[in-house]
C-alpha cells in the first residue's frame, strides 16, 4: 500500500492523505441528519483522507464486484452505519452484515490513481488483478465479445416478454 509511490504504515499513509487532501479542500462538507432521539442535527466536517480512500475504494469495487454485489452491499452499508451511529454495535444483525461485507471484499484490490484539484477529487485510473472489465472479451459501448447478434436478439425477446404479455392481456 502506497501514496504517491511511498509506502508506510496505514496510519502514516492516512496522515499523508490527510495532509495532501486538506491543501486542496478535499473532504469538506456539512452533514444534516437525524439523531437517535428524533431531532435534526447539522455538523460541518473536514475529512480529506476518508474522502480520498472511500472514493478510490468505490472505484475498485465498481471494477471488481458484480452489479448485484454492489446493489446488495450499498443499502446494507447504510444500515450498518445507522446501527453503529445508534449505539447498536452489539446487535447480532451487525455480525450478519459484517460477514457479507467481509466476503464481498475478498477480490477488491488493486491500484487507483486520483487527481486532486482545489475542491475536487477525480479518479483518473483504476486497475486490479480481479478486474471484471479485463476478463470480458467485449468493450463497453464498442463491441461484444461474449455473444453473437442472434444471442442479443433472443435476449431482447426474452427480456421484453413481461411487457408483451401485459400488452396482450390488455388487448383481450
Amino acid at each position: 500500500t502506497a501514496v504517491n509511490g511511498e509506502t508506510g504504515s496505514p496510519v502514516q499513509l492516512i496522515e499523508q492523505l490527510e495532509h495532501i487532501g486538506s491543501r486542496f479542500g478535499i473532504g469538506r462538507g456539512i452533514h444534516l441528519g437525524d439523531t437517535i432521539i428524533g431531532t435534526k442535527g447539522r455538523v460541518a466536517f473536514e475529512a480529506p483522507a476518508a474522502d480520498i480512500l472511500l472514493t478510490a475504494h468505490r472505484e475498485l469495487e465498481k471494477l471488481t464486484l458484480s452489479a448485484i454485489q454492489q446493489r446488495v452491499k450499498e443499502p446494507l452499508g447504510l444500515t450498518y452505519g445507522d446501527l453503529i451511529h445508534e449505539g447498536k454495535q452489539l446487535d447480532p444483525a451487525c455480525r450478519d452484515i459484517e460477514a457479507l461485507l467481509t466476503s464481498s471484499q475478498q477480490r477488491v484490490s488493486g491500484s487507483v490513481e486520483c487527481e486532486l484539484r482545489p475542491g475536487s477529487l477525480f479518479v483518473s485510473g483504476v486497475d486490479s488483478p480481479h478486474s471484471l472489465m479485463a476478463a470480458s472479451r467485449g468493450k463497453y459501448g464498442e463491441a461484444a465479445g461474449e455473444w453473437t447478434p442472434a444471442d442479443a436478439l433472443g435476449f431482447s425477446t426474452i427480456l421484453s416478454l413481461p411487457g408483451m404479455l401485459y400488452t396482450r392481456a390488455q388487448d383481450d
